[in-house]
C-alpha cells in the first residue's frame, strides 16, 4: 500500500477511536466525510431504484470519486409513450433506462448540456404525425433541418454523438412506420426514441445500454433485473384490479397493493371482464397466480449483488421496488451478501394508509416468498435513513408525507438514523449530496467494524441471537397489539430455540410448576378449600392440573394445614398421585420456600400457578415457558390480558418496558381505566425467585411489619433494580378470572363452557364499527343557537352579573381568542397581557399547540417585550398540547407537570384509526402527549369524533377525542390521555393553575372559543367567569357566549371583554 494511503487511513482510524461512544448527530455524521473520504478510497454502490425518484442520489454518488456505481431497476413501465413503444414495439419500457443514462451522463463530456437538451425534450402535442415523422425523416437522411425545436435541438448535438443518435433514430423510425405509415409520435419522450432505436440496432437490452452508455460517458452502469418483456400488473387489498405500471402508479390510490404479477402479454378485455366478475380476492388472487409469470435474476444483476454497499433508493415501491424483490434470486443472494446494506424512505405518500414501518413489513413479506418465514426485516437491513418530519401526514409542497413511525421502526430492530434530508426549496424531494455523504460515511464506519446506533458511532456487534431476543422483547412490549405480531413472535421464538413451528416446543431446561392451592373459602361461604370449590360439577383444581401435566407430571401443589388432607384425598380420589408440599399461612412466599428443599438441582425454572385459574389453557402456559427461554430466561415472564379497571395488573413504562406490578386492594391510587390483568401465572428463574422471596422475608422482619410474604411484591427484591419482567398479553379476558363469591364462580363456569366450545370473547372491531356508523345520522351538537332571543336574554344577565364580579387571574385558550386573522397573536395583544402581569395579575394560556409553536406564535414575544423586567414572567403560565404539561415563563424547563402518553397507546390508538377510520385524505400527526387529526371534510367531523370516542373504548384504550380546531383546519379532533390519574384536558390546566396560584376557579376569567359539547374547551369553561368567544354549551349553566352579547366574535370579542372585567 503506497504510504501516503497508510497515513491516511491511519488518521482515519485515529478520528474514529475519538469519536467511539461519543454522541453525534446525523448531521456531524455527514460532516465526518470530508476526513473519512480518503483521496484513494472506493466503493462499489449498487442502487436499486426506478426511473426519476433516486435520479439525484444516483447522480451524487456518481460524482463521488472512488465510488463505482451500480442502478439496478426493472423496465415494466408503461406509461404514456413509452407505453404506446412497449404494446407497438413488444419491448420493455425504454423510459427507466433511458432516465437513468441521462441522469449519469458525464457533465465534464463535451456538449453534455446539448445532449441532456436534447434527450429531455418531448415531440410537440401541436404538430400532426405527418410533420414529426416528416422531421424524423429529414434527420434520419441528412436533408436540410426543418425549422422544429425538435431539429434545432439535434443539430447542437456533437458531431459524434449527432451521427450515432441519427443512426439510432433510423432505426427507430423504420420500425415506426412499418407499425403504421401514420404513426403518431406526438407527446414522444425524445429518449425513448434513442434507446428504442439502440435496442432495435442490438437486439439486446444490456448491449444496448452498454453502447449508449459508452457513447455518453456514464458514470455507472444500468442493469436490468430480467429482460423479458412483461407487463405489470397489481391486486389492491380490497381486490381491484390494476391493469398496467402506469395504473399501479396512478389510479386508486386510496388502496394498498396487496400483490403485483407479471403477465405475459397486456391484460386482455376478455381477462378484465373475468376478474370483475370473480366474488372474492382469493379467487382473483388465484387467477393472477396461474398466469403470473417468474423471472430469474440476471447474471449481471447477481454480480451487482457484491458491491460493498446495496441501497434501496427513494422510488415508488409497488412498481420500481417490488416486482425487482421478487425476481426469483433476488432474495436469497441480497440476503446472503456481505455488502452493508441501507433503505431510504421516501419523503411522501404514493398511495395507501401505511406507515413506514408498516411499508418496510411488506418489504419483508416479499422477501419471505422466496425465504423462509424466519427471516425477518432486521436481517435485511443495516440501516434505516429517515426524514425528521415524524409521525405525522402532512401536506408540503402539495404533496403528503409518509408517517415516519420511528418508535414501531425500532421495534422491528431497525438502526434508524432520523436526517433532515427534505429539499427545503422543493419539498418532497431529497437533499441528495448530503444523503450520499451519510451512506458513504457509514460504509467507512464499517469497513472499520464500526456503526452508528441511538446517536452514537459504537463497536458493531455480530451477534445475531442478541439482535432477536431485543427484536422479540421489543415485539412483547405493546399490549394493545400483541394479537397483531403473535405470528411473528412465534417465528422468531422458533428461530431462536432452533424449531420449525410452536407445536414443536418441549421445555429446554427442566421446569416444575407450583400450584398455590392455600387460599380459603372464607368470601365463598363454602365448605370446601377454594381449589377444591366445584366448577362446572368438577374442583377447580383438577381442571388446573389435567392442563399442568401437559407440561410437568411431578407439579407441586403448595397447600397449608387447614387444607392438605382435603386437597390429597380429591388428588388421590382422581387417581393423582399428590406431590403436596405443606405451607406456612403467611403468604404464597413462604409456602414457595418451604417447597425450596424439593427441587430437584436441575430445576432451572419455575411456573407458579394461582390454584383457583381453573380456566388457564395449557396452550397459555406452553407459550409462556416458550417466550421465557426463547428471552434467554428473564426474571419473570408472565402472559396478560388488557381489560378495564384490572385490580392487578402490569405497570409499563412509555416504551412498553414492564416496571412494576399492582394490586388496587393494596394501593388505590394505582387504579387504572384500562389496562393488564395477570393471567394467575408466572413462569421465574428459580434462582431468582428464592433469593427475591428470601430478602422479602428479611425486608419484612427488619421493617417490624406484620404481614405475609407475597410472591409478587418479592419482584421487586429480585436483586438491586429488581425483577427483569416480561408480560405479553397473549391470555384470553376468560383464563385471568378468578372467583372469590359465588357469582364470580358462576361467571368462571360460563367462561369455561365458551373456552371450550371456542367461542369467541368479544365481536370483531370491524362488525361494531359498522353497526356503530350505521346509528350515526348527524354531527355532534354544540355549536349553539345564535337565532334564539331567550338564548341571547339568558347570556346578557349571566354577563351582567359575571362583569359585576371582581376576578384575580385568567386563563386564555390562545388561537382564535389572542390571534387575528393572519393567525399572528398582534402586538396590542401581547400589551394587553403584559398589563396583566404588570397590575400583579396571574394569566395562564392553555393551548392545543406543541409546545414550540406555542413558544414561537406567544411566548417568545411575551419574553422579548418583558425583557425590562423579567420578573413579569413570574406570573405568566403556559400549558401547552390540551393542558398535557405545565411551566412558567421565568422557568420553562422546569416542568409543573407532564402527562406524556405512552408510546405503546398511540401506536395502538393510531394503527386502529388508521385502518378503520381515516379516509386517504385525512391528515394527523402524533405528538408525545396528543393526536391530532384534521379531516379533509368539515362535515366528517362530528361523526368521526364520534366513531374515535367509541373505537378507543370499545379497544380498551384510555384516550378520549374532542373537536378543536389546529393552524391546519378549523375542523380538527384532538385525542389525549383519559386514563385515571393522568387525564389530560383544559379542566385539568385550569385547576392546576387555580391550586398553584391559590385562587378559587370563580376568580379566574376563562376564555375559550371551543366551548360546545365534547368541545376541547368545554371542561375549562366552568365556574364564574367563563367565557365563549365562538362555539358554545347552551346546557352549560355557566358558560356566556360573547358573540350573544357583543355581536362579535374571536379576538374582536376578547378585546370588547377586557375593559369591561374588574380585576384586583
Amino acid at each position: 500500500m503506497h504510504s501516503a494511503v497508510v497515513a491516511q487511513t491511519l488518521g482515519t482510524n485515529k478520528i474514529i477511536g475519538r469519536l467511539v461512544g461519543q454522541k453525534i448527530s446525523s448531521e456531524g455524521l455527514v460532516g465526518l466525510f470530508d476526513k473519512l473520504w480518503i483521496s484513494q478510497a472506493s466503493c462499489s454502490v449498487t442502487l436499486f431504484s426506478g426511473g426519476t425518484g433516486s435520479n439525484g442520489l444516483s447522480s451524487s454518488l456518481a460524482d463521488v470519486s472512488g465510488v463505482d456505481l451500480s442502478v439496478l431497476l426493472n423496465a415494466y413501465d408503461d406509461g404514456k409513450s413509452t407505453g404506446k413503444i412497449r404494446h407497438d414495439f413488444n419491448m420493455l419500457g425504454p423510459s427507466d433506462i433511458a432516465k437513468n443514462i441521462v441522469n449519469l451522463l458525464d457533465p465534464q463530456m463535451e456538449g453534455s448540456s446539448a445532449i441532456k437538451l436534447f434527450l429531455g425534450m418531448r415531440l410537440s402535442k401541436s404538430f400532426s404525425p405527418a410533420e414529426h415523422l416528416e422531421s424524423l425523416r429529414r434527420i434520419t437522411t441528412c436533408e436540410d433541418p426543418g425549422g422544429t425545436d425538435f431539429e434545432k435541438a439535434f443539430y447542437l448535438l456533437p458531431a459524434g454523438v449527432r451521427e450515432s443518435f441519427r443512426s439510432y433514430l433510423k432505426y427507430f423510425y423504420r420500425r415506426a412506420l412499418r407499425v403504421s405509415p401514420d404513426y403518431d409520435l406526438r407527446d414522444f419522450g425524445v429518449r425513448n426514441l434513442v434507446f428504442t432505436g439502440v435496442y432495435m440496432k442490438n437486439g439486446r437490452y444490456n448491449t444496448a445500454i452498454e453502447e449508449l452508455s459508452g457513447l455518453l460517458g456514464v458514470r455507472g452502469r444500468i442493469i436490468l433485473n430480467d429482460s423479458q418483456s412483461l407487463w405489470l400488473v397489481a391486486l389492491t387489498e380490497k381486490g381491484e384490479f390494476l391493469a398496467s405500471e402506469a395504473e399501479i402508479v396512478d389510479r386508486l390510490l386510496e388502496q394498498e397493493i396487496d400483490n403485483t404479477y407479471l403477465l405475459a402479454k397486456p391484460a386482455s378485455k376478455k381477462e378484465i371482464d373475468a376478474l370483475g366478475q370473480m366474488k372474492t380476492v382469493e379467487e382473483k388472487k388465484r387467477f393472477l397466480e396461474e398466469r403470473d409469470v417468474a423471472i430469474e435474476l440476471s447474471a449481471e444483476a447477481r454480480i451487482a449483488m457484491s458491491a460493498d454497499v446495496l441501497v434501496f433508493a427513494p422510488t415508488t415501491f409497488s412498481s420500481s421496488l417490488a416486482p425487482t424483490i421478487k425476481t426469483k434470486r433476488f432474495p436469497s443472494d441480497y440476503k446472503s451478501s456481505l455488502a452493508l446494506k441501507v433503505c431510504i424512505l421516501n419523503l411522501v405518500r404514493e398511495r395507501g394508509k401505511r406507515t413506514a414501518s408498516e411499508q418496510l413489513l411488506t418489504m419483508e413479506s416479499l422477501f419471505q416468498a422466496e425465504l423462509r418465514k424466519d427471516t425477518f426485516i432486521h436481517d435485511l437491513l443495516d440501516y434505516v435513513i429517515v426524514n425528521t418530519h415524524g409521525y405525522r401526514v402532512d401536506i408540503n409542497g402539495g404533496k403528503t408525507h409518509i408517517p415516519i413511525d420511528i418508535e414501531d421502526l425500532k421495534k422491528l430492530g431497525l438502526n434508524v438514523i432520523e436526517a433532515d434530508i427534505e429539499d427545503s426549496v422543493v419539498p418532497g424531494h431529497h437533499v441528495s449530496d448530503k444523503l450520499a455523504k451519510l451512506i458513504l460515511v457509514l460504509q467507512r464506519l464499517d469497513r472499520l467494524n464500526c456503526c452508528y446506533r441511538e446517536g452514537c458511532i459504537v463497536p458493531k456487534s455480530s451477534s445475531v441471537l442478541e439482535r432477536d431476543r431485543m427484536v422479540l422483547e421489543n415485539l412483547l412490549s405493546n399490549p394493545l397489539k400483541f394479537e397483531e405480531v403473535r405470528e411473528r413472535v412465534h417465528n422468531l421464538g422458533n428461530r431462536i430455540l432452533g424449531i420449525r413451528r410452536l407445536e414443536e416446543y418441549s421445555p429446554i431446561s427442566p421446569v416444575r410448576i407450583m400450584i398455590a392451592a392455600g387460599g380459603q373459602s372464607t368470601r365463598l361461604k363454602s365448605e370446601y378449600p377454594k381449589a377444591l370449590y366445584p366448577i362446572n360439577g368438577e374442583p377447580a383444581l383438577l381442571h388446573l392440573i389435567r392442563r399442568v401435566s401437559g407440561i410437568d407430571r411431578d407439579f407441586i401443589v403448595l397447600t397449608n394445614e387447614d387444607n392438605d388432607a382435603a386437597i390429597r384425598d380429591t388428588l388421590s380420589q382422581a387417581g393423582i398421585n399428590p406431590n403436596t408440599v405443606v405451607g406456612l399461612p403467611m403468604g404464597t412466599g413462604s409456602s414457595i420456600l418451604v417447597a425450596e428443599d424439593s427441587l430437584d438441582p436441575s430445576i432451572k425454572n419455575v411456573m407458579i400457578v394461582w390454584g383457583d385459574a381453573a380456566n388457564v389453557r395449557l396452550s397459555t402456559m406452553r407459550e409462556a415457558l416458550f417466550i421465557h427461554e426463547a428471552l434467554g430466561d428473564p426474571d419473570v415472564t408472565m402472559p396478560t390480558c388488557w381489560e378495564g379497571n384490572p385490580y392487578a395488573g402490569i405497570e409499563r413504562d412509555s416504551d412498553g418496558n414492564v416496571i412494576g406490578i399492582f394490586q388496587t386492594k393494596e394501593d388505590p391510587q394505582t387504579r387504572r381505566q384500562y389496562g393488564e390483568h395477570d393471567a394467575s401465572l408466572f413462569v421465574v428463574r428459580r434462582d431468582r425467585l428464592f433469593e427475591g422471596i428470601k430478602r422479602l422475608r428479611r425486608w419484612i422482619g427488619e421493617s417490624g411489619l406484620r404481614k405475609d410474604i407475597d410472591l409478587l411484591q418479592s419482584f421487586r427484591f429480585f436483586g438491586d433494580e429488581g425483577a427483569k419482567m416480561i408480560a405479553f398479553a397473549g391470555a384470553d379476558p376468560r383464563e385471568t378470572q378468578g372467583f372469590n363469591t359465588v357469582a364470580e364462580a358462576a361467571i368462571v363456569e360460563t367462561y369455561q363452557i365458551e373456552l371450550e366450545n371456542g367461542t369467541r370473547f368479544s365481536v370483531p372491531i370491524e362488525e361494531e364499527l359498522y353497526r356503530k356508523k350505521a346509528d350515526l345520522s348527524a354531527s355532534v351538537d354544540g355549536t349553539g343557537n345564535y337565532s334564539q332571543d331567550h338564548q341571547a336574554e339568558i347570556m346578557w344577565a349571566r354577563f351582567t352579573y359575571a362583569i359585576e364580579q371582581q376576578y384575580r387571574a385568567a386563563i386564555f385558550d390562545v388561537d382564535e381568542n389572542l390571534t387575528d386573522l393572519q393567525g399572528e397573536v398582534p402586538p396590542r395583544m401581547i400589551s394587553h397581557l403584559l398589563g396583566f402581569a404588570e397590575s400583579g395579575i396571574p394569566v395562564a394560556f392553555i393551548s392545543g399547540r406543541l409546545e414550540g409553536s406555542l413558544n414561537k406564535m406567544l411566548l417568545s414575544k411575551l419574553a422579548e417585550k418583558a425583557k425590562k423586567d423579567t420578573s413579569l414572567l413570574q406570573r405568566f403560565y403556559a400549558y401547552p398540547s390540551v393542558g398535557a404539561l405545565g411551566f412558567r415563563l421565568d422557568s420553562p424547563d422546569e416542568l409543573l407537570y407532564d402527562r406524556k402518553i405512552p408510546k405503546y397507546v398511540l401506536s395502538a390508538a393510531m394503527s386502529l384509526i388508521r385502518r378503520y377510520l381515516l379516509d386517504f385524505e385525512d391528515l394527523y400527526y402524533v405528538a408525545d402527549h396528543k393526536i391530532t387529526i384534521m379531516p379533509h371534510e368539515r362535515m366528517r367531523q362530528g361523526n368521526l369524533l364520534a366513531l374515535i370516542n367509541y373505537l378507543m373504548e370499545y379497544a380498551g384504550i384510555p384516550l378520549k377525542a374532542r373537536i378543536s380546531s389546529s393552524i391546519y383546519s378549523d375542523a380538527s379532533i384532538i385525542l389525549t390521555s383519559s386514563d385515571y390519574g393522568s387525564e389530560v384536558h383544559k379542566g385539568v390546566a385550569l385547576y392546576d393553575f387555580s391550586g398553584r396560584i391559590g385562587v378559587d376557579i370563580d376568580q379566574i376569567v376563562k376564555v375559550g372559543d371551543r366551548g360546545g359539547k365534547e368541545n376541547v374547551d368545554h371542561e375549562m369553561l366552568v365556574g364564574m367567569g367563563s367565557f365563549s368567544s365562538a362555539d358554545f354549551d347552551p346546557d352549560s349553566e355557566d358558560q356566556i357566549a360573547l358573540p350573544l352579547v357583543s355581536n362579535k366574535k374571536n379576538l374582536g370579542a376578547v378585546e370588547w371583554l377586557f375593559p369591561q372585567l374588574r380585576f384586583v
